[in-house]
């Protein structure tokens, strides 16, 4: 009888283990990119911001890490702007090339790419906080 109710803990144990692991989200590192996956199967951010939100701690993080992807997308439209206008007049006609729009156009560039690495830290920060406050939440009480 105590050999059945410990394989039955056991087996219980494992069962509970193997939801958990499938319930989680991984970061996989692919190409120079972040992927995200749930389950086996791999989420786009739309998806990832859905399965986020069951965690509203995890949503705020990845929310904040919209706006500054928004942000950054700003800058480095204007700075592109900026460095490409001024290129393409410089090479589509005999005017001499003007340093000061390149030079502000690839500072905001440089912006950009800081919030870019920002929003991708607090991306992985918010799977990071959704994965832990899953964890708890299986976790029994001591």
């Amino acid at each position: 009888m105590k050999n059945r109710l410990l394989l039955l803990a056991v087996l219980l144990a494992h069962a509970i283990a193997a939801h958990a692991q499938s319930d989680t989200i991984a970061v996989e590192k692919k190409g120079g990119r972040f992927g995200y996956k749930k389950g086996g199967e791999y989420l786009s951010l739309k998806m990832l911001e859905k399965a986020l939100k069951d965690d509203a701690e995890a949503t705020k993080i990845y929310r904040g890490s919209k706006t500054e992807r928004a942000t950054g997308t700003l800058f480095s439209l204007v700075g592109g702007f900026l460095v490409g206008y001024e290129a393409g007049r410089a090479f589509g006609s005999s005017t001499s090339i003007k340093p000061i729009p390149i030079i502000a156009g690839a500072s905001l560039i440089c912006i950009a790419v800081s919030f870019s690495v920002s929003a991708q830290r607090n991306i992985k920060r918010s799977v990071r906080t959704y994965n832990r406050n899953k964890n708890l939440a299986i976790q029994p009480h001591r």
